[in-house]
């Protein structure tokens, strides 16, 4: 259980980067990486 929660948040977060290099917004993947709430934020921009 606690694997598939892990895997299924590894690749939430692989597909945030993978839209945020796409398109270009290093700025927001480096505050991403730092900040848990702005991941957040990203997250459910990009419905993920």
């Amino acid at each position: 259980m606690y694997e598939t929660g892990y895997k299924e948040g590894e690749r939430r977060i692989n597909a945030l980067y993978e839209k945020l290099l796409k398109e270009q917004r290093m700025d927001d993947m480096k505050r991403a990486v730092e900040d848990e709430a702005y991941r957040e934020t990203l997250l459910k921009e990009y419905d993920l």
